[in-house]
């Protein structure tokens, strides 16, 4: 069997998805984001001998005809195990039917296990239901794992907006209302806690990865220095910083930018053409746009940079409710990071990473630039990046505080 019946289990519950999963039910996109930060928290429990169960509705009201049903399916998904509930094969049919499908899917598990933990990751009307009934029907305590923080705004509604307003309002109903259900909180960054009630306790998670990942000597830098961009392509997410330091590196350096840099830019977005128009302006810049791509060959592109950028707008929509996890992820890889300030990266050491000013785009380029000009010092930046994960966010030392947190709340 696959799940031994002999210990407790954790359920983990969200929407984690893996390629075959994927391709197997027609959905539509990977949710790479949330699917990498719950196989790294579960990997963290399991490190610490915690028996952590990940559950995902695995359905989307956008999935694409394949078969008219998707059966439950239990596997080992990148060595942890999952159960992806069962689905309709009709995209409309998911928008009733995946909640019970989700409450069908924890009867069984907890008839089947020992269940008196859950955690939920994030929040949606689904998982609304789950939470509401693992605590009120099945008396399981139940934690919320906040990734984002949704809240509507007037201005979600102006035309060129890149939120979805209703959207919008429907999770932040779901939010609010599984806070107050849940028995604490896990977060990434302390500036979710004010939009969270302040009555119930909380850890704050930032980074977590593999031992083997933080461990990894970083390559040798050399020129020309690679630089990674990788997200979604809006401007909520920076892409147009970048754009303007690269720019005002071209008018300082001329074509010997060309030998010096090259830009790796990973990912699509509803700003997608707009940024193919732009790097056709560019006059020397090397430049490779790789678009979406593949877990295995995004890997590839990460081992190869030195320099990786996350530039989320900090006086943008989501200044104080989204943070970029994939800093952590960009350090334990041992990489040298520059950010803006939002959520708790200020508070990391210079040393590996360079915290832009208020203005964005020209605190990149000087940054960029001094980086260039100063690129003997990169590998010891790298070094000091993968040293410093290794000691505070490798999966022992999350997995044993977040243990520590659930036993003693």
């Amino acid at each position: 069997m696959l799940f031994s019946t002999k210990r407790e289990r954790i359920l983990y519950i969200g929407y984690y998805l893996d390629t075959d999963t994927v391709k197997e039910r027609g959905l539509p996109a990977f949710n790479v984001a949330g699917s990498n930060r719950m196989y790294r928290l579960a990997r963290s429990l399991s490190a610490v001998k915690q028996k952590v169960l990940v559950v995902s509705p695995a359905a989307s009201m956008r999935m694409r005809w394949t078969q008219p049903f998707h059966r439950s399916n239990a596997k080992r998904s990148n060595q942890i195990p999952v159960l992806f509930c069962p689905a309709f094969g009709f995209s409309f049919a998911n928008a009733i039917a995946e909640p019970f499908m989700v409450l069908w899917s924890l009867i069984v598990l907890c008839r089947k296990y020992s269940v008196k933990t859950a955690i939920i990751y994030n929040f949606s009307p689904s998982l609304l239901f789950a939470t509401f009934f693992l605590k009120y029907i099945l008396g399981v305590r139940v934690f919320n794992n906040v990734e984002d923080i949704s809240r509507p705004k007037i201005k979600d509604w102006i035309k060129d907006s890149e939120a979805r307003p209703l959207q919008e309002i429907v999770l932040s109903i779901c939010m609010d209302s599984i806070a107050f259900i849940s028995e604490g909180f896990i977060v990434p960054t302390k500036r979710f806690l004010d939009n969270l009630p302040n009555n119930k306790p909380a850890i704050i998670v930032s980074g977590c990865m593999p031992r083997i990942e933080a461990c990894a000597p970083p390559n040798k830098a050399q020129l020309p220095i690679n630089i990674l961009f990788s997200g979604k392509l809006e401007f909520e997410h920076g892409i147009h910083f970048l754009l303007n330091a690269i720019h005002q590196l071209e008018t300082h350096f001329g074509s010997k930018i060309n030998r010096l840099i090259e830009i790796n830019i990973c990912g699509s977005g509803s700003k997608s053409n707009w940024l193919r128009d732009e790097l056709e302006k560019l006059k020397h810049a090397r430049y490779v746009y790789h678009g979406f791509v593949s877990n295995n060959q995004y890997k590839e592109i990460l081992k190869s940079a030195d320099v990786c950028v996350a530039l989320q707008d900090p006086k943008g929509r989501y200044k104080d409710y989204k943070t970029p996890s994939k800093v952590y992820e960009y350090l334990g890889c041992g990489k040298l990071v520059i950010a803006t300030e939002v959520g708790d990266l200020p508070n990391l050491p210079r040393e590996m990473v360079e915290i832009c000013g208020s203005d964005v785009g020209n605190s990149l380029y000087v940054i960029l630039k001094r980086v260039i000009e100063n690129s003997d010092a990169i590998d010891s930046r790298k070094e000091f990046a993968a040293h410093y994960s290794l000691e505070n966010f490798s999966f022992p030392v999350v997995g044993n505080d977040i243990a520590g947190f659930i036993m003693s709340s």
